[in-house]
C-alpha cells in the first residue's frame, strides 16, 4: 500500500424532522500512487510509526443532559456510499483483503455515539485486511464534525495484501494479562474441593485408565448426582499433549492436573475472548473493551473460577458464547448454545433461556415458528449426546442433568447443603464477585438505554435462582459477564467525562472503587490460600516420607474430610505409596 492509501470522511447532520443527527462516511478521491504523500491533507504531522498502537480518540462529549444526555440519546446512522471503486475503474493497483478491489460500506446499523461510528469503521477496514486510524477531527465546541481516518501501514505497495486481524497490539496484551492471572491462580492454589471432584477425577481417570472404564473412580463413588463426562472428554483431550509430556519425563501427577486446569482456563478465557472482541469491541469500541478488561482483571472470582472443573464453569464457556452471538444479533445460535449448556452441563441454565428467549420473541428479534424449530434440533441433538456419552460411561442407560434436575428442583434436596435468604445473590454474593462493577453496572444501565435489553434477560435469571433455597455464588458467575459489560460503559463514560465538575467527583470515585477492589482480590485470594488443608497436608506428608530410606510401602488413609479438601487421584505418587 501507499503512505496514504485512502481515507474517508466522515461528518454529522442534523435531520429536523426527528432530530436525529446522522452519520455519513463518503470517499474521497484517491491519491495518485506515483506523488508524494501529502500529509497535510489530514493534518498529520508526521507518518505514522508501524511500531505503536493506532490512535483511538475520544471524540465524543455530551456535554449537556438535554442534547445528548440519557433522556435524549443522539443517534448515528451509517448510510455509506462504497468507499472504495473497482480497481479497474480507478486506474490504482489496490487489493482489499478477500474483496478484491470492492469493498461496500452501506449500513443501516445506528449509533448512539461518535466512538461508536468510528470503531464500527475501524472494524470494517480490519476485516477486509487493513488497519484503519484516526489522523485527526474537527469538532464545533464541543461536538466532533468531522473525523479523517487513514491507513496505519505506510512503504511499498504490495500486490497481495496480508489480511491483518487486530487494530490494536493492546488486543494481545489483554490477553496476556488475564491469562496470567489465571495462571497465577492455577500455580498458587492447585487443589480442588468437593464440588470439583467428579470432573476431576473423571480427567484422571481418561487421562490415566483410559478406555478402561472397570477401574474409574466414579464406578466406586458415584456420588449424589451423576455428572456428565463431556466436559472431562473435551479438556482431557486438549490436555493429552502436555500430559504426554509430563509422563515422559516422570513428573509427578500434580503437574498433570495443572495441566487440565490451565486447558480449561484458556478455553474459558477464549470464549470470553470471543465476547470481548468480537462483540463488545466492535460494538461498544476500544475503550469500553479496555475497561471491560480492568473490571475483570480486578475481579477475584471470574479468574479464580475459570480454571476450575466445576459443572457451571463448563456451562460458563457455553454461555460466554451465547452472549457474543446475542450481540452480534445471531439469537438462533444463542439459542441453541444455552440449550447445549442446560442439557449437558447445568440444567438450572434453563432460568437464563428462558427470559432471554421470551424477550427476543416479545421484541420479534426471532419467530416463534423458526425458534421452534431451532430449539426442536438442538434439544434433540443435546440429549441424544448426552445419553450416548455417559450411557456407555456410566454404563446405564442415563440423561445425567435430568437427574440433578429432579434431584435440586423437584424434589429441593439441594436445601440439605444449606439455605440463605431471597436477596443474598443481591447482598453478597453479586458484590463479592462483581466489586467496583456492582454500583457500575447499575449507572450503566441508567446510561445508556440499549443495555436494558441485555441486563434484563441476566438479571431475570439471578431473580428466578434466588427463589431456590441453597445458594453458592458459582451458580450466577454466568450473570458476571454482562454486568461487567454494563458497568464497562459506566466506566468509559466517566473516563470520558472526567474533566467536568460534577464528572470529576463520579471519576474519583471510580478510581477509589479500583483500589478497594484490588484490595479486596488480595484478601479474598489469601483466604482462598488456606482453604485447601487435605492438599497441603498430603503434600508435607509426601516430603517427609521421601526423607525415609525405605523400600516398603507406605499406606495412607484419606477420609472424607480429606477428600472434599484438597486431595484427589492428581495428589498421589504411584511409587511406594498407597491410598485407601
Amino acid at each position: 500500500m501507499s503512505d496514504v492509501v485512502r481515507y474517508v470522511e466522515c461528518y454529522t447532520s442534523r435531520i429536523k424532522d426527528n432530530n436525529l443527527r446522522r452519520a455519513v462516511c463518503r470517499p474521497q478521491e484517491l491519491p495518485d500512487l506515483n506523488e508524494e504523500p501529502n500529509f497535510q491533507a489530514y493534518n498529520a504531522n508526521r507518518i505514522p510509526d508501524l511500531n505503536e498502537d493506532p490512535c483511538v480518540e475520544s471524540f465524543y462529549s455530551y456535554e449537556n443532559k438535554q442534547e445528548f444526555g440519557w433522556e435524549s440519546q443522539p443517534s448515528y446512522k451509517h448510510e455509506a456510499n462504497e468507499v472504495y471503486s473497482e480497481t479497474q475503474n480507478s486506474g490504482h493497483d489496490y487489493y482489499d483483503g478477500g474483496h478484491h478491489g470492492k469493498v461496500v460500506w452501506n449500513t443501516d446499523q445506528e449509533f448512539l455515539s461518535h466512538d461508536e461510528l468510528v470503531a464500527w469503521v475501524k472494524s470494517r477496514a480490519v476485516d477486509n485486511g487493513y488497519i484503519v486510524v484516526t489522523a485527526r477531527s474537527k469538532k464545533k465546541g464541543d461536538v466532533v464534525k468531522k473525523v479523517w481516518l487513514v491507513c496505519d501501514r505506510g512503504g511499498e505497495h504490495k500486490a497481495v495484501a496480508m489480511r491483518r486481524r487486530s487494530g490494536s497490539k493492546k488486543i494481545g496484551c489483554y490477553d496476556v494479562l488475564l491469562g496470567s492471572i489465571a495462571a497465577f491462580y492455577v500455580f498458587m492454589v492447585p487443589f480442588t474441593k468437593v464440588e470439583e471432584s467428579f470432573n476431576v477425577q473423571a480427567m484422571h481417570d481418561i487421562l490415566y485408565h483410559g478406555h478402561h472404564i472397570e477401574n474409574y473412580d466414579h464406578l466406586e463413588f458415584p456420588g449424589v448426582v451423576p455428572r456428565t463426562f463431556i466436559g472431562a472428554l473435551l479438556v482431557s483431550a486438549l490436555a493429552s499433549p502436555m500430559v504426554l509430556v509430563i509422563n515422559f519425563l516422570h513428573l509427578p501427577k500434580i503437574y498433570s492436573l495443572l495441566a487440565v486446569r490451565l486447558t480449561l482456563g484458556l478455553f474459558i478465557l477464549a470464549t470470553l475472548r470471543f465476547l470481548r472482541v468480537q462483540q463488545i469491541k466492535d460494538k461498544f469500541g476500544l475503550q469500553v473493551e479496555a475497561f471491560f478488561v480492568i473490571l475483570v482483571a480486578i475481579q477475584f472470582h471470574m479468574l479464580y473460577y475459570c480454571s476450575r472443573p466445576l459443572p457451571n464453569i463448563l456451562a460458563l464457556g457455553l454461555v460466554n458464547l451465547s452472549y457474543g452471538y446475542w450481540l452480534k444479533g445471531s439469537f438462533y445460535a444463542t439459542l441453541r448454545c444455552l440449550i447445549f449448556a442446560t442439557i449437558v452441563f447445568r440444567c438450572d441454565m434453563l432460568l437464563l433461556l428462558c427470559p432471554l428467549g421470551l424477550e427476543l420473541l416479545l421484541t420479534k428479534s426471532i419467530s416463534l415458528w423458526e425458534a421452534i424449530k431451532c430449539c426442536v434440533g438442538a434439544v434433540l441433538f443435546s440429549i441424544g449426546l448426552t445419553i450416548l456419552v455417559d450411557s456407555i460411561m456410566w454404563q446405564k442407560l442415563l440423561w445425567p442433568e435430568f437427574n440433578v434436575f429432579w434431584f435440586n428442583s423437584v424434589l429441593n434436596r439441594s436445601s440439605e447443603w444449606g439455605t440463605q435468604p431471597f436477596y443474598w445473590y443481591f447482598t453478597s454474593a453479586l458484590p463479592r464477585s462483581l466489586l467496583a462493577a456492582y454500583p457500575l453496572f447499575l449507572f450503566g444501565v441508567i446510561l445508556d438505554r440499549r443495555l436494558l435489553f441485555y441486563v434484563i434477560p441476566v438479571l431475570s435469571f439471578v431473580i428466578l435462582y434466588s427463589k431456590l433455597p441453597h445458594k453458592e455464588l458459582r451458580f450466577i458467575i454466568s450473570s458476571v459477564p454482562i454486568f461487567n459489560m454494563s458497568a464497562a460503559i459506566a466506566a468509559s463514560r466517566i473516563y470520558n467525562n472526567r474533566k467536568k465538575s460534577f464528572w470529576n467527583l463520579l471519576y474519583t470515585a471510580f478510581i477509589s472503587l479500583l483500589v478497594i477492589s484490588l484490595g479486596g482480590t488480595a484478601i479474598t485470594f489469601l483466604a482462598s490460600y488456606e482453604n485447601y488443608p487435605s492438599g497441603y497436608a498430603l503434600k508435607s506428608l509426601h516430603r517427609v516420607g521421601h526423607t525415609k530410606n525405605t523400600t516398603s510401602e507406605l499406606w495412607v488413609h484419606i477420609d472424607t474430610f480429606s477428600a472434599m479438601n484438597g486431595i484427589s487421584r492428581f495428589c498421589e505418587i504411584d511409587n511406594q505409596w498407597r491410598y485407601a
